[in-house]
């Protein structure tokens, strides 16, 4: 049998490709189980920032945010949505949860222009590619708001298409996925391509109400990003972990959020 993803938060030091590993994924996208079906208000905050095999690997502006994001100890709010696909099963409604994820990080740097997920007989786990507005559809001043933004994304673009995937429920009632994804950034139409290996990594716990459904859900996340095949870190990062991000997210039902909260701060997360 293949082995489960749940090794994949071992400690990042000992992380590599789990295609490397001999590890088997799944056929087509992730299926996830029915309570998470709906849309959800998301707070997200940065735990743990490492960098397995050194500062060298690891590009500046990276580092950066990551540690002023735990110095100020940021919390990101946007939207999830889960709904049914053509077989009925329950999957992430991928161009909009991209949009509201790339919107959330780029904070003022720039906004979304479109998001289209597509499962192409070249991708057949999916892709998903977001394109920003080009200069002047978002003022650079970063999220932080110290002025470090520079001149925004405008006209810059980004593809993932997943390559590998491996979902299984957990105990507790958790749920449990992991998918690597092939990423490609240009800054600019003209640009040429940046090419990475990123790996998301995420539990579900899910805050089941007395009569059984589920109103709240607790996840922890994990972004790795490994090293290249080539290049001059070819020996020492090739198929390793060089980043990880160790993210916590609360999960509130929109319609709950509604009732406690008041939908002002769900409306304004989830406009375009």
């Amino acid at each position: 049998p293949a082995p489960p993803p749940a090794p994949r938060r071992a400690p990042p030091p000992r992380l590599t490709l789990p295609t490397a590993s001999g590890e088997v994924g799944m056929a087509g996208c992730v299926s996830y189980p029915d309570w998470l079906l709906g849309t959800w208000d998301v707070s997200n905050t940065l735990q743990r920032f490492v960098m397995p095999l050194g500062s060298a690997l690891v590009d500046p502006l990276t580092q950066l945010s990551a540690m002023d994001d735990l110095r100020r100890d940021e919390t990101l709010r946007y939207l999830l949505r889960w709904t049914r696909d053509g077989t009925g099963a329950c999957v992430q409604d991928r161009a909009f949860n991209g949009a509201q994820e790339a919107a959330a990080f780029l904070g003022d740097l720039g906004s979304v222009a479109a998001s289209v997920f597509a499962t192409p007989p070249d991708a057949p786990h999916g892709r998903l590619r977001i394109d920003f507005e080009p200069d002047g559809g978002g003022a650079g001043g970063g999220r932080s708001g110290d002025g470090s933004g520079g001149g925004g994304v405008g006209g810059a673009s980004v593809e993932l298409t997943v390559t590998w995937q491996r979902s299984e429920p957990a105990a507790g009632g958790d749920f449990l996925t992991s998918e690597l994804l092939e990423q490609r950034v240009r800054s600019s139409p003209d640009a040429a391509e940046e090419v990475s290996l990123v790996e998301s990594v995420t539990r579900f716990s899910p805050r089941r109400r007395p009569g059984g459904g589920v109103a709240e859900v607790r996840a922890r996340n994990r972004l790795v990003q490994y090293g290249p095949d080539g290049g001059p870190s070819r020996g020492l990062a090739s198929g390793r972990a060089v980043s990880c991000f160790d993210y916590s997210w609360e999960l509130t039902r929109v319609d709950e959020a509604e009732r406690v909260l008041g939908g002002a701060d769900l409306l304004r997360a989830g406009a375009a």
